[in-house]
């Protein structure tokens, strides 16, 4: 019995997973350059221009930006919440 509980935990896992996002917002370029994810040209001129980019994770994990928003920090969350408020009709649905 407690192996198929485990089978069915596990596949309510790997379908949460799959309705899963996740956005977030990036505070320097530096960052993204650090960790090998833009060149040192890209870094500079989306520091001197203060792009913020917004990054999401894929179904197939891997990163991808979303948006880039030119501003402070707080433009940037504000577009991250509207990408939020557009998926928000779709939460719950199907759910396990």
């Amino acid at each position: 019995m407690k192996e198929k509980q485990q089978r069915i935990l596990c596949k309510k896992s790997k379908t949460a997973v799959l309705k899963t996002k996740t956005s977030f917002v990036i505070d320097t370029m530096d960052y993204l350059y650090k960790g090998g994810r833009c060149t040192a040209l890209k870094a500079f001129v989306g520091s001197m221009l203060i792009i913020h980019p917004v990054i999401h994770i894929r179904q197939e994990s891997s990163l991808g930006v979303l948006d880039k928003v030119r501003g402070n920090q707080q433009k940037a969350l504000r577009r991250l919440l509207d990408v939020f408020k557009t998926d928000l009709p779709n939460i719950g649905k199907g759910s396990l």
